[in-house]
Parts: C-alpha cells; sequence; structure tokens
C-alpha cells in the first residue's frame, strides 16, 4: 500500500505564459489572473499550500512593481508565493524585494542556475567553479 504523497500544484501562468510572442500584460491584467489563480488554488483539496509563480522580477522595474503589488494583494490568501530569477546577486535581490511584504514561510525565492556543459561553457565555468557558484548563491539566498 503507498502512504500519502505530497502534492503541490503551482500555476505559472504568470511567467510562463507572458513569455509568449505578443503577449503584454498590464498590472491590472497580472493582478487579475494572480486572484483568479489564488481563488483556484486555494478551493483545491490538497492538504498543502499551493503556489503560484509571479514571474522574474530581476526582468524590469515595472515586473518588479507589479510583482510587490501582487504579493500584496495576496498575503491573506493560504497559497505560497513564488519567483524565479537568475543566480546573481542583484536577482535575488529584486526577487526578495518583490516579496519583503509577505511572510518568509510564504515566500519562495528561486535562482537557477544552468548546469550543463553548454551553460558552464557560456558563462565560462568549469564544473568545479559552477558549484562553487550554486552554493555561494544559495548561501547567499538565505540572508
Amino acid at each position: 500500500m503507498l502512504g500519502l504523497r505530497k502534492i503541490i500544484i503551482r500555476d505559472e501562468t504568470l511567467r510562463e505564459g507572458t513569455q509568449q510572442a505578443k503577449i503584454d500584460l498590464t498590472q491590472k491584467d497580472r493582478l487579475k489572473i494572480a486572484l483568479l489563480s489564488t481563488q483556484l488554488l486555494e478551493s483545491s483539496d490538497s492538504k498543502f499550500r499551493n503556489q503560484i509563480d509571479l514571474g522574474m522580477p530581476e526582468a524590469s522595474s515595472f515586473l518588479l512593481q507589479t510583482i510587490k503589488k501582487t504579493a500584496a494583494e495576496l498575503q491573506n490568501y493560504n497559497i505560497d508565493v513564488f519567483v524565479t530569477g537568475t543566480a546573481r546577486k542583484k536577482a535575488i535581490q529584486a526577487m526578495s524585494k518583490a516579496l519583503e511584504i509577505l511572510p518568509d514561510h510564504k515566500k519562495i525565492i528561486a535562482p537557477f542556475l544552468g548546469i550543463s556543459q553548454l551553460h558552464r561553457e557560456k558563462l565560462g565555468l568549469t564544473k568545479l567553479q559552477t558549484l562553487k557558484k550554486a552554493l555561494e548563491v544559495v548561501k547567499f539566498a538565505k540572508q
């Protein structure tokens, strides 16, 4: 007999959907989508808090401000708020700033670092340098 699994739903509409050609959402559009998504995520039967990915705050000052305002609107809902960005200090600072209004237990920042050979070559990093960079980024993000 299998035990219970932890299943969390993460809505990535605001990050992935806005990367499509000719998609240009206003701040009002983004907030409306986030609120609709949040209502759906809260109504699921999950015993765990679901997540909504608000995007990459490092992409622009408009997006950073929009994510901040959206996070403020979502703070009283029973979901976790997720932001994504590159594994750079400036990006991590933007992610942290975007979610600063939320309590720590409701916010997730997710810096990413490509580790494939192709990514390492683009970044000019060896395997060891990539590992060191990943550790450095995690340590900085924890602060």
